[in-house]
């Protein structure tokens, strides 16, 4: 068997005997001239040998579609019927009822299916008849094929996956290319492309989104689905490809209503569930910033100060929408991290100034977020950098005040305060953070009395009608708190 009874390991130990064999072959035939194969048109009924030495002769039962074939590294989907020469059936994928799937080319099979699968189409049914060397050589395998056994396999080429272009490697997303671009380069992170497209439901071919105008948009911002977003990641400027979409990296299994504004579309599609998409997209151009390695220090400073003004832009109309505000975040870290990973910038003032305000404004951002341990992280950073920066001491602050930490929070507005002494609004804060300070502390006495068996009752004084809570007479001043505005006196103890 090829891949059920024989372990691929086993059969690439085999092949290492054969292929010495064979390579000694080979190389006299070379130095005698060699057999010259014939690469004209196949059709059906032809049987002609595909390798040199005539080790393997294909014979075409059923012409498969299109001009492409697998290429080394494809996973690729067959049915085969094994036979001797005689007749004698020693395996078959059909009689198993699955398709034997492998590598081609990685020696995972005799090396006779690696050389003929690869001149198959999908689609294609052939005979292949291997010599010895291209099969199980002088060992043998199994107790059902003899040594230096010549095999016949009928093999039938339904499907293969392109290793190059599995886009995530689980085959969720897989992209071929249908036009090649220019280049080597390929988008990352915040590089600017402009693209098109076309995507259908792989069942029915329902046009669900269509872009004929060129869109742009920013790698990592997902204003496109994240997995189309995938796929141009692996594209080059130029290149058209079809992209196959599975549904966990889509619209997932359950049904799904896509509204839309595309005048060429209706308003609401209704994608079913567990849909696969296929898209039709082309790269026109990107706009991929140098890496920051790359950049000279006065480049590092620019890009910085760009990312700066474009986080800016974005947090203008963002509101609180957390998906604006991490487009915001991502511009403000990109600069960040031009910087930082340069120790001369610390030397450099430009670059300080302009790492303070990043610092300042992503804690600002996240602040909206309250993710109160990055506000923390940033303004400690930003203070480093300028340690009289009152932006910095109070957002600090606030961070302190909502992750509980009173007291840091106080004495941070008072370091704001000692360095803006006309700083109302830290005074204000100050005091928000000390009644909330009291008000918890009222409360945790309250609960403590509680716990500790301290009943309350409730019982009238004098004429006024109003019911008080009060401990028991206990000979204890518990401190409580009564409120009137009816003017009658009760001698309660005020805090």
């Amino acid at each position: 068997q090829l891949g059920h009874q024989f372990h691929p390991q086993n059969l690439r130990e085999e092949r290492k005997l054969v292929d010495m064999d064979t390579m000694d072959k080979l190389a006299a035939m070379a130095d005698e001239g060699g057999e010259e194969i014939d690469t004209s048109p196949w059709k059906v009924g032809d049987k002609r040998p595909i390798t040199a030495d005539g080790g393997v002769i294909k014979e075409l039962l059923v012409e498969g579609e299109g001009d492409e074939h697998p290429e080394p590294g494809d996973k690729v989907e067959v049915h085969y019927i094994g036979t001797l020469l005689d007749g004698t059936k020693f395996d078959s994928s059909r009689d198993r009822g699955d398709y034997f799937s492998f590598q081609l080319g990685m020696g995972q099979v005799i090396k006779g299916w690696d050389e003929g699968v690869a001149t198959m189409r999908k689609g294609e049914k052939c005979n292949l008849t291997c010599a010895p060397d291209y099969a199980y050589g002088s060992q043998g395998a199994g107790g059902t094929i003899p040594p230096n056994a010549t095999l016949n396999f009928e093999v039938e080429l339904f499907s293969w996956r392109s290793a190059g272009n599995d886009v995530t490697g689980t085959g969720s997303i897989m992209k071929k290319v249908t036009n090649k671009g220019q280049g080597t380069d390929t988008p990352d992170e915040l590089t600017k492309c402009v693209a098109m497209w076309v995507a259908k439901l792989e069942n029915g071919g329902t046009v669900i989104d269509i872009c004929q105008e060129p869109q742009e948009f920013a790698i990592g911002d997902e204003d496109i689905l994240p997995a189309l977003e995938k796929a141009i990641c692996k594209m080059k400027p130029g290149e058209k490809a079809e992209v196959t979409i599975q549904p966990e990296e889509a619209y997932g299994y359950k049904e799904h209503v896509l509204t839309t504004s595309n005048y060429l579309l209706p308003n609401a599609i209704t994608i079913p569930p567990a849909s696969t998409l296929i898209y039709e997209v082309e790269l026109l151009s990107m706009d991929k910033p140098k890496e920051s390695f790359l950049m000279t220090p006065e480049e590092k400073v620019a890009h910085a100060e760009a990312m700066k003004q474009e986080g800016n832009t974005i947090l203008k109309t963002a509101g609180s929408i957390p998906k604006l505000l991490q487009k915001v975040l991502r511009r403000y870290d990109a600069g960040i991290s031009a910087l930082e990973a340069d120790n001369s910038m610390t030397e450099n003032k430009e670059a300080q100034a302009v790492l303070l305000a990043s610092h300042l404004n992503s804690a600002a951002v996240q602040i909206k977020l309250k993710d109160w341990h990055e506000v923390e992280t940033h303004c400690l950073k930003a203070i480093e950098i300028d340690e009289s920066s009152v932006k910095g001491h109070f957002r600090l602050a606030q961070a302190n005040a909502a992750l509980g930490n009173y007291a840091d929070a106080i004495n941070g507005l008072k370091k704001v305060v000692e360095i803006d002494p006309k700083n109302r609004e830290a005074r204000t804060e100050m005091k928000k953070i000390k009644d909330k300070k009291a008000s918890e502390k009222a409360s945790e006495k309250k609960m403590f009395g509680r716990m500790f068996g301290v009943k309350v009752a409730k019982h009238s004084h004098g004429d006024c009608g109003h019911d008080h809570d009060h401990g028991h007479d206990c000979g204890h001043d518990h401190g409580h708190k009564d409120k009137h505005e009816h003017g009658h006196g009760h001698g309660h103890k005020e805090e």
